[in-house]
């Protein structure tokens, strides 16, 4: 859970970062929050995880035979596998189950209607509301490279990743049928 919550400031960071080095258009901002977000998840959350959690797991073993960490990290790695079908679990069926109720946006419309001057102006803050790629797009990537890379290892992450996918299908293509406007148009990029 402090996983996910971290992840979920970064992609703002990141933002900030796109816009400061250049970034003039809407697209060119998610695009780059993308690349980057991908390359921090693959790098922190998938890598470092891995070496970490083969490195505290298997400590003793490596203090008694320096020479055979290949081994033991051969040994120790399937290990780490539990940690990401718990991290899909919480991200697909708990996060990502919540985009039907939308709460954050729920409670800034709330916070704003009441200082909107008419009804109309109330109406125009809950119909234009627009999803940003720049997180969407990377949460998915690291799922499908942690179901592709751990389901040789454990084959239970099959089943997780699925579940993953089904309830991030229905809850998008809601979302962005009835919901969510589009800000540009990415020409399929």
């Amino acid at each position: 859970m402090v996983l996910k919550i971290f992840l979920a400031i970064v992609p703002i960071i990141l933002r900030i970062m796109a816009i400061l080095s250049g970034s003039t258009s809407i697209s060119e901002i998610d695009f780059g929050v993308v690349k980057r977000f991908f390359l921090f998840q693959v790098v922190v959350v998938f890598f470092g995880t891995i070496i970490a959690g083969s490195f505290f797991n298997q400590l003793q073993q490596w203090i008694k035979n320096p020479t055979g960490i290949i081994t033991t990290l051969g040994k120790s790695i399937p290990m780490t596998s539990t940690f990401f079908i718990t991290y899909l679990l919480i991200n697909g069926l708990g996060a990502k189950s919540m985009s039907f109720i939308r709460l954050p946006n729920f409670v800034i419309f709330w916070i704003l209607s009441k200082f909107a001057g008419s009804p109309r102006a109330r109406q125009r803050m809950w119909m234009y509301q627009y999803t940003s790629n720049g997180t969407t797009v990377v949460d998915h990537t690291i799922a499908l490279l942690l179901g592709l890379t751990f389901s040789c290892i454990n084959p239970i992450v099959c089943p997780v990743a699925l579940a993953y996918f089904v309830v991030n299908f229905v809850g998008e293509t809601y979302n962005n049928v009835y919901v969510y406007r589009r800000q540009y148009e990415s020409a399929g990029m």
